[in-house]
């Protein structure tokens, strides 16, 4: 019994974000990793919901109450004002206590239309967060993380904050969110096979939340990437999937577009109904052919699957505005545009997944 009070205690405030950093990651991976658990997560999730519905239209209806109290009662005797006289009028009677009444009733019932609709009623408890990773909870040996990386090119320790990266080309370009690599003071990636690089910052977009970084190592190189950046708009319901690490090893999510603007109405994202977590910031958004429409960077808190990404469209000028030694455009080729369309999912994922990055940050 007092482990099952103590498991509501620990959801309820993952749900009301009182965990700190550490707490948040382990809870978050615990969830993904656990159908149980994340099952109950869920429950509670909407029995809050229930509670907090509840609690809005019990105060609605004692506020609808104490105004109707105030309101002289039908079987009192009128307030019957003097006859105005008006040259080819007949007298008129106003009755001031019938008017404030229908006045009354009038503004209550356009004041509780507005407040079911939310004009009223801000709601404070639907957050924005960023999804990138805090890296300080990780206790892991020395040895184990030497182990990881393959590669003296980066600390041993695992860093401070983690995201995602996508390679852009075939000598070490990649895209990412700029919240992942912000006040940084080094940063490095690591490919899926555990070899880490030293990165530097090329080009930053704090308004379209948007990075791009290169390899340092000259010796760099890998074949050009699969898939291509999409100009044109995602579709409304159109089927996408994502690569990303919010743990030590890649992970996939699934999901479609549900909105074509992100939070709070945001023109330059996309809102996603996806699962993902804390690490998933700076993941491609893929579409069905294996094509970029989209950079994950956020989701919506409480929630368990609305998440937004940068539509593909911003990164577009970003490319554009780095100077001719640093452009990267050019190692796109149009070609490569639908080159995985006709592989399958898991096929997919195969060719891709050497070209997504962890990106770790340090400060």
């Amino acid at each position: 019994m007092n482990e099952a009070i103590h498991l509501l205690n620990e959801i309820d405030r993952y749900l009301n974000g009182e965990m700190d950093g550490p707490e948040l990651a382990a809870f978050e991976q615990l969830r993904l990793q656990d159908p149980g658990f994340r099952a109950k997560v869920d429950e509670q999730l909407e029995f809050c919901k229930v509670l907090r519905s509840y609690g809005e239209r019990r105060e609605l209806q004692e506020k609808l109450s104490r105004i109707a109290a105030l309101i002289p009662s039908s079987r009192s005797e009128p307030e019957i004002l003097p006859e105005i006289k008006v040259p080819a009028i007949r007298p008129v009677r106003v009755l001031w206590t019938s008017i404030a009444a229908a006045a009354t009733v009038a503004l209550l019932i356009a004041g509780a239309s507005l407040w079911f609709s939310g004009y009223f009623r801000p709601d404070d408890s639907i957050r924005y967060r960023e999804l990138k990773r805090d890296l300080d909870y990780i206790k892991r040996s020395q040895n184990a993380i030497i182990n990881d990386m393959k590669s003296s090119k980066a600390p041993v320790n695992p860093g401070k904050f983690g995201g995602t990266g996508f390679i852009l080309s075939q000598d070490g370009y990649l895209a990412t969110n700029y919240h992942v690599i912000e006040n940084s003071d080094s940063i490095y990636v690591q490919d899926d096979r555990g070899n880490a690089y030293k990165v530097k910052l090329v080009f930053q977009d704090p308004a379209t939340d948007l990075a791009i970084l290169k390899i340092l190592d000259s010796t760099f190189r890998m074949p050009g990437p699969p898939y291509s950046i999409v100009t044109r708009p995602a579709d409304l319901g159109e089927e996408v999937y994502t690569l990303g690490y919010p743990k030590d090893n890649i992970v996939y999510g699934k999901g479609y577009i549900s909105a074509e603007t992100g939070f709070r109405d945001d023109t330059s994202s996309y809102q996603v109904t996806l699962n993902v977590n804390p690490g998933n910031s700076g993941g491609p958004l893929l579409d069905s052919r294996g094509d970029i429409v989209g950079i994950v960077s956020g989701k919506q808190t409480p929630s368990m699957d609305i998440a937004f990404a940068v539509k593909s469209s911003c990164l577009e000028p970003l490319l554009d505005s780095l100077s001719q030694e640093d452009s990267v455009k050019y190692n796109f080729l149009p070609s490569r545009s639908g080159m995985l369309a006709h592989l399958s999912r898991v096929d997919q994922i195969r060719k891709m997944q050497d070209y997504i990055f962890v990106v770790k940050v340090y400060n």
